[in-house]
């Protein structure tokens, strides 16, 4: 609805008042609705990216032992050891690559005993691919509190 102003200029009164129409406010919202799948899109490409992490591959369709995977099946390995494995913690284990799809994994695991107190205990697992080529088997070699 355009009428004149004080100034004799034709002036738009839902716009001079704030007022929106529908019609651009069903605009907008599909504006926003497509930012907000495209943001959705985006996180779950990168979550998809970190996940591929897990399972790299070596080009041969079998699977290749990442360091992530390598300290992942050792700390699994070592709770299977511990008193309480809910309250196993590990700070800053070590993953050194061997050949092919060996890794040696150290480190030290915090845990509680049979008594409740926290205890340190250093260890050393190795992590391999089995031979089936899509198993990572972890075995841990020594474990010894301090």
């Amino acid at each position: 609805m355009n009428a004149p102003d004080e100034t004799g200029e034709d002036y738009d009164d839902d716009a001079a008042t704030g007022v929106q129409h529908m019609s651009e406010v069903r605009a907008g919202n599909g504006k926003l609705v497509t930012l907000t799948l495209l943001g959705v899109l985006m996180v779950l490409g990168l979550i998809a990216g970190q996940c591929s992490g897990w399972s790299g591959s070596s080009g041969d369709g079998s699977v290749a032992v990442t360091r992530f995977m390598a300290v992942s099946i050792c700390e699994d390995a070592v709770k299977n050891r511990l008193r309480a494995p809910a309250t196993a913690q590990f700070p800053d284990p070590l993953a050194i690559p061997e050949s092919g799809n060996r890794w040696r994994v150290q480190g030290a695991v915090d845990a509680q005993n049979a008594f409740g107190a926290l205890v340190r205990s250093d260890y050393e697992c190795h992590a391999w691919l089995d031979a089936d080529g899509d198993t990572v088997r972890g075995r841990v070699v020594s474990m010894v509190q301090r």
